[in-house]
């Protein structure tokens, strides 16, 4: 292994570094430039308008064609108008931003679009904001510019990916998921696609190398990284700007060559779903075994290194089990812990569908952990929880969770149920009030309580139940902004993880009409590589899908 890093590390001191071809028109330019040392080369810069016109940008050749790309810097206040104003010469109807506004409390982009209903004017151009989708890892929006002088409009596509740390290293899947999504977004005009992140070298060039290669690769069956690197560093300096976003490439190439071609639209759902149905050729589920078994190929495989907090001896008897822990990169921390206790759950957060911090997935409480999990829920100002089975089925009598009309105290918290709790489908509702020692703000919050799905069945006994749940939670997340649900079972594993799976892709194939079972699983699994054991979880989430996608049909029809 330290011999491969090495490799990499001798490769990427090879790469011209630095300013290395004349940039008059940058070092004319300096209000314009993000960055004092980051120039645009004069042979390769975007021109705009009369030949002085300046933008730092660079055209960005493919492996086979000249100019396939914008390589630029995120704008400045000073330089938004010359953005749009490239994008309109360009005619490109696709922005790819890899930056955050704000990183490290350093402004890393000046924010060039409007929000929805707040239209922005510059001086060329008239900007509205038509819609914004928001997602775990990125955000797409869709922008019309209008030219102010001729009227004329476009339909601009941004794409943003919002999970990727300055001069660090994305995830490789959750890039690889970004890159897919905008390749499929069809844009009727015909230019340039536009990168930029901050300074638009280390972010862009990887991102640019990834599109690039990728394409080449599936064409010809061969990439050369290092040849395609020394390519873009002629064009624009620095391209791929650290040794570790060198090695990322290499793996994140590796992972978009293994994507599986699994995403589905919601007709070749339910197609799938009718030949997983029929009996009489099993070679269907043969088929669905295989993609489960290469799930479960693909899981990370996660060291004692990995799980440093889980396994402190101060912390092994907060453990249900030690085949479920928190992984340390993934845990969630508990931020107001009495000074007699220390930050660690056994909790970890998962992304929702279309959020970050969408859930917290945990056990059961144990005796002594009963104080903890409440600090949990008010730590992330949780307002719905998600009880998977009976919490008292282990027969420990650790009660956490009070009756009707009745107040508990546990550790420093009164918590208290509010009315009495009420059933449908199958389904225990009761909404609950907790207040904190020397805190008089009381949190109010609802549980949701499957008791029938118990830890001896892998599966829920009833789909109508199942849907009936979540869509109340989904309903509940879209009225209570940025707060996670804090999902939990006994082991924190079993029925969690198939909820997880359920919900997330309930939520794609209604947001956008289509649905990758096969990513959704692995996401999950990079966060607890214990859920999803056994193949009926996974065939009972399509079929879930099939039961949610025919009554929409249905209502809508």
């Amino acid at each position: 292994m330290e011999d491969d890093e090495q490799e990499f590390i001798s490769e990427f001191a090879l790469f011209p570094s630095g300013a290395c071809h004349p940039h008059k028109f940058s070092e004319k330019n300096v209000s314009k430039n993000r960055y004092k040392s980051i120039h645009a080369y004069d042979h390769s810069r975007v021109v705009l308008g009369t030949s002085t016109g300046y933008i730092n940008a660079n055209y960005i050749d493919n492996a086979e064609a000249k100019k396939v790309y914008v390589a630029t810097q995120g704008p400045l206040p000073n330089t938004t108008d010359d953005f749009w104003r490239m994008i309109w010469m360009l005619n490109s109807g696709k922005i790819v931003m890899l930056t955050n506004l704000v990183e490290n409390k350093k402004n890393k982009c000046h924010k060039y679009w409007p929000d929805e209903g707040e239209p922005m004017s510059t001086k060329t151009f008239n900007i509205t904001l038509d819609r914004e989708r928001d997602y775990a890892s990125y955000v797409i929006r869709n922008i019309t510019v209008v030219d102010r002088k001729s009227k004329e409009r476009r339909e601009i596509h941004q794409f943003h990916f919002t999970a990727w740390p300055d001069h660090g290293t994305p995830n490789t899947l959750e890039l690889v998921l970004f890159h897919r999504r905008m390749k499929l977004y069809e844009s009727v005009l015909g230019g340039q696609i536009v990168i930029h992140c901050s300074a638009g070298i280390g972010r862009t060039g990887t991102f640019v190398a990834l599109d690039a290669l990728s394409d080449y690769g599936r064409k010809y069956n061969r990439i050369d990284i290092q040849d395609f690197v020394n390519k873009m560093r002629k064009d624009r300096m620095n391209m791929i700007q650290t040794v570790e976003q060198y090695v990322a490439l290499h793996e994140i190439l590796a992972e978009a060559f293994d994507l599986q071609d699994t995403l589905l639209e919601k007709a070749a759902l339910v197609a799938k779903c009718h030949a997983l149905s029929m009996k009489e050729q099993p070679q269907n589920q043969t088929k669905l075994r295989d993609e489960f078994k290469m799930i479960l190929d693909l899981k990370p495989h996660y060291n004692f290194e990995d799980y440093c907090v889980s396994t402190l001896p101060e912390n092994e008897t907060k453990n249900r089990t030690m085949h479920v822990l928190a992984a340390d990169r993934f845990r969630a921390f508990l931020t107001s812990f009495a000074h007699i206790g220390n930050d660690y759950i056994n909790a970890v957060e998962i992304h929702s569908y279309i959020a970050k911090n969408g859930y917290i997935v945990t056990q059961f409480p144990l005796p002594n952990t009963k104080a903890d999990f409440w600090t949990l829920v008010m730590d992330y100002q949780s307002d719905t929880i998600v009880i998977l089975g009976d919490e008292n089925e282990s027969g420990s009598n650790t009660q956490w969770v009070p009756a009707d009309k009745e107040d508990i105290y546990i550790g420093e918290f009164n918590v208290k149920q509010k009315g009495t709790s009420a059933v449908f489908n199958g389904i225990e509702v009761l909404d609950v009030s907790v207040t904190r020692k020397y805190i008089n703000t009381a949190h109010t919050l609802r549980i949701f309580r499957m008791k029938a799905w118990t830890a001896e069945n892998s599966v829920p006994s009833s789909n109508k139940c199942t849907l009936h749940l979540l869509e109340q939670v989904e309903s509940r997340r879209r009225s209570s902004a940025n707060k996670p649900v804090v999902v939990t079972c006994r082991d924190g594993s079993t029925q969690c993880g198939l909820f997880c799976l359920m919900a997330n892709t309930r939520d794609q194939i209604k947001m956008d009409k289509e649905v990758d079972v096969f990513q959704a699983a692995r996401q999950l699994l990079i966060r607890r590589p214990e859920f999803l054991a056994t193949f009926e979880q996974y065939q009972f989430c399509y079929g879930i899908l099939n039961d949610y996608v025919e009554a929409s049909d249905v209502y809508i029809n």
